[in-house]
């Protein structure tokens, strides 16, 4: 409660936060608290954009590159990685489905097939910036939830990875037809990771759509429900998510037709082609 007096005027007036009536210092704290909040956070992340890139590494910082022997063979090198499609063991355990045909025409055409093979981690970008680091990666388990930063953090140890620099040193070309930025060689397409539309992302935290994942699923897949959810069918998917498929069956199609021309194509210097394609499109 504040109060202004003027003197011999004989005017007094005051003002204060009770002008909203009881509720004043509620509105208050929350203002103050809201302020802080956005304080902290511009702190941290001015403190992250200043930050060395190291820092925010999941990796422990590589030793320069040493120097490696001479080779008069050397080949292209393609790296391709079929996103969301399962090893052969797993297609046969868990799905039904033999994977036969392809390891075989693989096999005959001269190639290693590693059977129960394992990914390093459960989530794309996280198993291949461990892959293009040679180590695992730190704080990271796949029994645990991670977060957007860990996410941006792979990210970034995938842009800053070790492998590209060995065969950049050892002579070779680098072609990326990849979702991810490779040292010296920027994506053809961005992957957000995004599973829902943005404005489903944007509002997933907010108290209201809270309330309705904890607990009106009391009343349509829980013991309560009055009405049981049916599975989604491809009719079902909302228009933002349709698109977002039909961009990455376009991508697909890219990275064949790249690939194709690229093993076709004859140049004086090998080359090292990574490419990746979802196997949900």
């Amino acid at each position: 409660m504040c109060g202004i007096d003027f003197g011999s005027s004989g005017f007094r007036g005051s003002f204060g936060y009770n002008r909203w009536g009881s509720g004043g210092g509620f509105f208050l704290f929350f203002f103050l608290f809201f302020i802080t909040c956005i304080a902290i956070d511009g702190i941290s992340l001015l403190g992250l954009r200043n930050s060395s890139y190291q820092k925010n590494l999941l990796v422990t910082q590589h030793n320069p590159v040493p120097a490696l022997p001479p080779t008069a063979h050397k080949p292209d090198v393609y790296y391709l990685l079929f996103d969301c499609y399962p090893g052969s063991a797993f297609l046969e355990n868990y799905m039904q489905f033999s994977n036969h045909t392809i390891d075989s025409s693989l096999q005959s055409k001269g190639f290693h097939i590693i059977p129960f093979s394992e990914s390093n981690y459960n989530r794309t970008c996280f198993s291949i910036a461990s892959t293009l680091n040679f180590q695992y990666l730190k704080g990271i388990h796949n029994h645990t939830p991670v977060t957007s930063r860990q996410y941006n953090q792979a990210i970034l140890s995938i842009q800053h990875s070790a492998v590209p620099n060995v065969f950049r040193q050892a002579g070779y070309d680098m072609v990326n037809l990849s979702i991810f930025d490779l040292p010296g060689q920027a994506s053809i397409q961005r992957e957000t990771f995004l599973t829902l539309p943005q404005k489903t992302m944007l509002l997933f935290n907010t108290l209201p759509v809270r309330l309705s994942k904890d607990i009106g699923w009391n009343f349509t897949m829980g013991r309560y429900a009055f009405r049981r959810s049916t599975p989604a069918g491809k009719g079902d998917l909302p228009d933002e998510m349709v698109s977002m498929k039909l961009q990455k069956r376009d991508f697909n199609r890219i990275v064949v037709d790249s690939l194709a021309r690229l093993s076709g194509q004859s140049t004086p210097r090998p080359r090292l082609a990574t490419s990746s394609a979802s196997a949900r499109s």
